[in-house]
């Protein structure tokens, strides 16, 4: 309370990472990263009042793990898809 409303955008001179999108009213990132390995999502937060705050936010993309035999067989496989 007394911030008034934010606008999201993504900070100046970076990009999302290929997939996702913001939503600028919400800040909310959605979508599906398409690059495995380290993503980074670089935002600011601007009140009403002109002040911007940022947040860098880091996260791992892995690949899936499916299951391959049974866990009753005593092991389970897995392959990377």
């Amino acid at each position: 309370t007394g911030m008034g409303t934010f606008t999201w955008s993504v900070t100046e001179g970076k990009t999302l990472p290929d997939g996702l999108t913001l939503d600028t009213a919400t800040g909310k990132v959605t979508g599906t990263p398409t690059k495995l390995g380290t993503n980074t999502i670089y935002l600011t937060a601007t009140s009403n009042y002109g002040e911007p705050a940022h947040l860098v936010v880091s996260f791992e993309v892995v690949p899936v793990l499916e299951v391959t035999n049974s866990p009753s067989a005593g092991a389970i496989a897995y392959v990377i898809s």
